[in-house]
């Protein structure tokens, strides 16, 4: 999830991403606004029918409304989150609606009930808002496209809000009733389990009942609530393995888990002796470039994706290796967690460990889960 994103604006201080999943949701709502939504309820209305270019320009601001109402929600996370001091690495609008993503969690119960009721709270405004335009519309005998639409956005907000109120993690409403159960007990981890635990209970109720509804011939909407149930059940078990990790990992150093004698190549070979010398023979992804025990940067094997195979001969690793920054680079006393979020937000899989220009190891994405897998293996003592 949210591997595809594309950064769209920055609202107060917060950057604002649609994941490519987002397309699919798009098209779908606006399919089922113009063709089913809207027509019933003109029609049940007994009103005069539109022409269906009117239905689709309702459909795509009805989307729009959608658009604007998960933003909102999820910047009202995002700005309680900020006033406790947490940073927000982005928001994102992906196929299951949007998420407010938090560098770290909550510093105490407080944090996090505030935190989470905000977005329902966010919901319920925009829900009445929207049907007092609406009626304020009515009243002005405004043409009846426009109030549909801001009925629509009324009545989605409405559902949001009571749907995120729901007890089941990571819904708004399960990450209260985690703060709730932390607040008893003092337990963060304890609390997740308890709130992640409903969340996948919840889930597998959603794929049931949508299952059921679907061999029924309830429609389309049977499957949706059974993918929603499906994405439920997973993030609930994800949460609970990220809060794992979090206890395993924080406060612990890089050089720790490190591998210490990495294989290196040197810049002035060609591109053909790194494939047959190294890449052949250690099958790794990715290989720091050391000159004269000076770190110059790393070569990446999908960086010769872009180079014809003819032309491997004729070019050096220094040619197309990629420079050592902050990007791709980090100092032995980093924080394992600090760098497992570089990884997650730079898509790779291997960090080089330096101190000034000095290569002392790599971080592996692999030996890390290696050690969370061998730990739970033996016991967490």
């Amino acid at each position: 999830m949210l591997t595809h994103r594309i950064r769209i604006m920055r609202l107060i201080g917060f950057d604002i991403y649609i994941d490519a999943s987002w397309l699919f949701l798009a098209a779908l709502v606006i399919w089922s606004l113009s063709t089913g939504y809207f027509p019933a309820r003109i029609g049940a209305l007994n009103a005069d029918a539109l022409s269906q270019s009117t239905y689709l320009t309702m459909a795509v601001f009805g989307a729009l409304g959608l658009f604007a109402s998960i933003i909102f929600h999820e910047l009202s996370h995002s700005v309680i989150a900020r006033i406790f001091g947490l940073q927000i690495r982005g928001i994102t609008l992906f196929l299951f609606g949007g998420v407010a993503e938090l560098d770290r969690e909550p510093p105490h119960p407080t944090a996090e009930f505030l935190t989470a009721i905000a977005g329902p709270i966010a919901s319920f405004v925009l829900a009445a808002s929207s049907y007092a335009i609406a009626g304020a519309l009515t009243n002005l005998a405004a043409p009846l496209s426009a109030i549909m639409v801001f009925n629509y956005i009324a009545l989605i907000n409405f559902i949001l809000a009571i749907f995120n109120l729901i007890p089941a993690f990571p819904l708004d409403g399960g990450r209260a009733f985690r703060a709730i159960v932390w607040g008893i007990k003092g337990d963060l981890m304890s609390a997740t389990r308890t709130a992640a635990a409903l969340g996948q209970i919840g889930g597998i109720f959603l794929i049931t009942f949508g299952v059921i509804s679907l061999i029924s011939g309830a429609g389309v909407g049977s499957l949706w609530l059974a993918l929603i149930g499906l994405f439920l059940s997973g993030a609930a078990r994800s949460a609970v393995s990220q809060m794992e990790a979090q206890q395993l990992f924080a406060g612990q150093p890089t050089s720790k888990f490190m591998v210490h004698d990495p294989v290196t190549v040197p810049p002035d070979i060609s591109l053909s002796d790194f494939i047959g010398n190294y890449v052949y023979r250690t099958f790794h992804d990715m290989y720091p470039v050391v000159e004269q025990e000076q770190l110059l940067g790393c070569m990446c094997v999908r960086t010769l994706e872009t180079i014809p195979q003819g032309d491997w001969p004729k070019h050096q690793v220094a040619d197309v290796m990629t420079p050592m920054s902050p990007e791709n680079t980090i100092a032995p006393d980093t924080d394992v967690l600090d760098a497992l979020k570089l990884m997650e937000r730079t898509k790779q899989t291997r960090l080089m460990v330096a101190i000034d220009r000095r290569l002392v190891g790599i971080l592996t994405l692999k030996d890390v889960m290696k050690f969370m897998s061998l730990r739970a293996g033996i016991g967490k003592d």
